[in-house]
C-alpha cells in the first residue's frame, strides 16, 4: 500500500540529517505556534494563501526564495568547510554519499527555487504596475503556478529526511541517474519536483506574455515600456519556449527509470549525449531567465537615482532581444570537452563571444547613465555598481571558456565554478537583492533600514571575492570539481580563504535578515506616504504605497516614456480626472492551494511507487480545475465610493511632490 516508503526510509542513523529535519520541523512548529497566538490562521488564509492579487502572489514567492536560499546557503557552508577540513590525513566530517546529496540539491534549490522565484515575485509585482494594468491576464492561473511550485518547495525538503536527494549533481546526467547506477528515489525526487514546479513556471511565462502584449494601458507602445518589464517579456518567451524541453528530457528520464525504456542507455540503442544536448538546449536560456530580469532591474535603479532618462534605451531594447535568440544558439559550449568535434566546437564558441557583445552594450549604457547624473548612493545603487563590477569580472573569465582549447583545460575544474557563480551570483542574486530593496516600500508602506543594507552590501561584495577568487586560482593549479576531499598541501591556503568567504558572506545573510526586522520595528519612522519614495520615473511609483487590491482606480493614459517622470516634471501630478466607475475585482480562491495540494500527492506517490496516491493526486488536480471552472462567483465590484476613499488617500501626497 505506500509502495517502497518505510521506517527504513528515515535516516535516524544519521544526526546532521535529523538535526537539520528536526530543526526545520521546529521552525514549522513555532511559525504555526505563531500564527495560533496570534489568532491569525483565517486572515492567513483569506488574504494571502488563496489570494489572486499580483502583488501578494509576488510576495509569497519572494519570501518562499529566501527561505529556500536561507537553505541552499546552509548547503554552501557545509561544501566549503568540508573541502576545507578534507584535506591530507583529515577527511572532513561528511561522508561521500552525504557531500554528494548536498552538492545535488544546493543546485537544484539555487536555481530553481530560490533565483528563479525571486526574480518572478519581482516580476508579479511590479510589472503590472508599470504598465498600467489592474492585474495580471489570468490572476487564477497565477495563484496555480505558485502553488504547483510550493509542491515542488516541499518535495525537495522532504528528501532531506525521507529517503535522499539526487547524488548525480543538479544536471543528473545519464548514465549515473539511470537506474542501475541510482536506484534510490533520489533521482525521482529530482525528476517529479522539477517536472511539478516546472509546470507553474511554464504556466506564469504564458500568463505574464499575455499580460504585458494585452493589458498595456492606452499608449503605453512597445518603446514606452520600462526596461524591467522589456526584460520580463523576454525572459517569459524564454520560459515558453525552453521549459517544455526541460519537461520532455525529464519526463524521458522517467521512463527510463520507471519503464525500463532506453533513451539514454547507450547499450541498448539510445544515447545519453542526447540528454546533455536537450538539458542544455534548457539550460543556457535558463542562465538568462536568470539574469534578464536582474539586467531590467539595474536598468531602473540607474535611471531612478542618477535623476536622468536610461542612456541608450533602444539599443537596451535591442541588446535584450538579440540576448534572447542568441540565448539559444551557445548550448553545446557547456559540453567542449564530450567530443562534438573541431567544426561544431569553433561554431558555438563564436556564437558563445557574440553574446557577450549585447552584454556589453548594456554595460556601456549604464555607466552613460551615470555618467554627469546626480547619482544617490542608496542601497539598491551599491548593488548596482557591485553588480556591474562582478558580472564583468565574471563575463570576461567566460569569454576565456568560449574558447574550446581553454575550455578543455579549465572546463572541469575549480575555475567553471567560480565562474558560474560569478555570472549568477553577481548577476541575478545582486539583482534580486537590489530589487527588493527598491520596490520594498511599494509593498510594504516602508522604506528598509539603509545603513544595515549598506553593512550587508558590504559583506556580501567582499565576501563573494574572498570565496571565488581563490577558486578561479586552484582551477588554474588543478583543482578538479565534483570532489569532497583533495590530498594537495599546496591547495589547503585557498580552500580555507574560500571557506572564510562564506563566513563573511554569512555575517551579509544575517544582516539582511537584521534589516528587515529593524525595518518593521521602525517602519513608522520610514513610513512612505507619498507612492513616490525614490523620487521613480515609472508608473508603480503613482499609486498609493501599498497599492489597493486593483492598483488603478483610473487607467492611466501615457503619452511618453517615464510617463510619471514627465508628469512631475511639468507639475501635473494632480487629481486625474474623468468619471469613475465600479471596478471588476476577482475573488479569492482556495483553488490554487488545493491544485498545489494533489499536485504534491502526485509526485509524493511517484516517487515511492504508491500508485492509489498518484492516481488520486491527478484526478485531485482534474476535480479542483473542473470544480472551478465550473463556479460562476469569480469577481465582486468595487464600488466607487471605496475608490474615491482610496483616490483621497493619494492625492495630498500628489500635491506634495515636487518637480525634480
Amino acid at each position: 500500500m505506500l509502495g517502497k516508503l518505510g521506517l527504513s526510509a528515515i535516516p535516524f542513523h544519521d544526526p546532521i540529517i535529523m538535526g537539520a529535519f528536526g530543526f526545520m520541523i521546529a521552525c514549522v512548529v513555532a511559525l504555526a505556534a505563531l500564527v495560533t497566538y496570534q489568532r491569525k490562521w483565517r486572515w492567513l488564509w483569506s488574504e494571502w494563501l488563496t489570494s489572486v492579487d499580483h502583488k501578494r502572489i509576488g510576495v509569497m514567492y519572494v519570501i518562499v526564495a529566501i527561505v529556500m536560499g536561507l537553505r541552499g546557503f546552509a548547503d554552501v557552508v557545509m561544501m566549503r568547510s568540508q573541502l576545507a577540513l578534507a584535506n591530507g590525513a583529515g577527511h572532513g566530517y561528511l561522508p561521500p554519499e552525504h557531500y554528494d546529496q548536498i552538492f545535488s540539491a544546493h543546485g537544484v534549490i539555487m536555481i530553481f527555487f530560490m533565483a528563479m522565484p525571486f526574480l518572478i515575485g519581482l516580476i508579479n509585482i511590479a510589472v503590472p504596475l508599470q504598465i498600467g494594468a489592474r492585474d495580471v491576464a489570468f490572476p487564477f492561473l497565477n495563484s496555480v503556478s505558485f502553488w504547483l511550485f510550493m509542491a515542488g518547495v516541499v518535495l525537495v525538503n522532504l528528501s532531506l529526511a525521507v529517503g535522499e536527494f539526487a547524488r548525480t549533481g543538479w544536471a543528473a546526467y545519464p548514465p549515473l541517474s539511470e537506474l542501475p547506477y541510482s536506484p534510490g528515489v533520489g533521482v525521482d525526487y529530482y525528476i517529479w519536483s522539477l517536472e511539478i514546479a516546472g509546470a507553474g513556471t511554464l504556466l506564469t511565462g504564458i500568463n505574464f506574455l499575455v499580460t504585458i502584449l494585452a493589458l498595456r494601458a492606452p499608449g503605453m507602445t512597445l518603446m514606452r515600456m520600462p526596461v524591467f518589464t522589456w526584460t520580463a517579456l523576454c525572459t517569459m518567451i524564454l520560459v515558453i519556449a525552453a521549459f517544455p524541453i526541460l519537461t520532455v528530457v525529464l519526463g524521458l528520464l522517467a521512463l527510463d527509470r520507471y519503464l525500463g525504456m532506453h533513451f539514454f542507455t547507450n547499450a541498448a540503442g539510445g544515447n545519453m549525449m542526447l540528454y546533455v544536448n536537450l538539458f542544455w538546449a534548457w539550460g543556457h536560456p535558463e542562465v538568462y531567465i536568470l539574469v534578464l530580469p536582474a539586467f531590467g532591474i539595474f536598468s531602473e535603479i540607474v535611471a531612478t537615482f542618477s535623476g536622468k532618462r536610461l542612456f541608450g534605451y533602444t539599443s537596451m531594447i535591442l541588446a535584450t532581444v538579440v540576448i534572447t535568440v542568441l540565448s539559444f544558439v551557445v548550448w553545446l559550449h557547456h559540453f567542449f570537452t564530450m567530443g562534438a568535434g573541431g567544426d561544431v566546437n569553433a561554431v558555438f564558441g563564436i556564437t558563445t563571444m557574440i553574446i557577450a557583445v549585447p552584454t556589453g552594450v548594456k554595460i556601456f549604457n549604464w555607466l552613460f547613465t551615470i555618467f554627469r547624473g546626480r547619482l544617490r548612493f542608496t542601497t539598491p545603487v551599491l548593488w548596482t555598481l557591485g553588480f556591474i563590477v562582478t558580472f564583468v569580472f565574471g563575463g570576461m573569465s567566460g569569454v576565456m571558456l568560449a574558447n574550446p582549447p581553454a575550455d578543455f583545460v579549465l572546463h572541469n575544474s575549480q575555475f567553471l565554478i567560480a565562474h558560474f557563480h560569478n555570472t549568477i551570483i553577481g548577476g541575478s542574486i545582486f539583482g534580486a537583492i537590489a530589487g527588493f530593496t527598491y520596490w520594498f516600500p511599494k509593498i510594504a508602506g516602508f522604506r528598509l533600514n539603509e545603513r544595515l543594507g549598506k553593512s550587508a552590501f558590504v559583506c556580501w561584495f567582499v565576501g563573494f571575492y574572498l570565496t571565488f577568487v581563490p577558486l578561479y586560482i586552484l582551477g588554474f593549479l588543478g583543482m578538479t570539481r565534483r570532489v569532497n576531499y583533495t590530498d594537495n598541501p599546496a591547495w589547503r591556503p585557498l580552500l580555507l580563504l574560500a571557506a572564510a568567504g562564506v563566513a563573511v558572506t554569512a555575517v551579509g545573510v544575517l544582516l539582511l535578515l537584521v534589516q528587515v526586522v529593524v525595518s518593521v520595528l521602525q517602519r513608522n519612522e520610514a513610513r512612505d506616504r507619498t507612492g513616490d519614495p525614490w523620487d521613480g520615473r515609472t508608473l508603480e511609483w503613482s499609486v498609493p504605497s501599498p497599492p489597493p487590491a486593483w492598483n488603478f482606480s483610473r487607467i492611466p493614459v501615457v503619452t511618453e516614456r517615464d510617463a510619471f517622470w514627465e508628469a512631475k516634471r511639468e507639475g501635473s501630478v494632480r487629481a486625474p480626472s474623468g468619471k469613475l466607475e465600479p471596478i471588476l475585482v476577482p475573488r479569492n480562491t482556495g483553488a490554487g492551494v488545493f491544485i498545489g495540494a494533489f499536485g504534491l500527492a502526485m509526485g509524493f506517490g511517484m516517487i515511492w511507487h504508491i500508485w492509489w496516491l498518484a492516481i488520486m493526486g491527478v484526478l485531485g488536480v482534474i476535480v479542483a480545475l473542473i470544480v472551478r471552472t465550473s463556479t460562476d462567483d469569480t469577481e465582486y465590484h468595487v464600488p466607487v465610493d471605496t475608490l474615491k476613499r482610496e483616490e483621497a488617500r493619494l492625492l495630498p501626497a500628489a500635491r506634495v511632490r515636487g518637480s525634480p
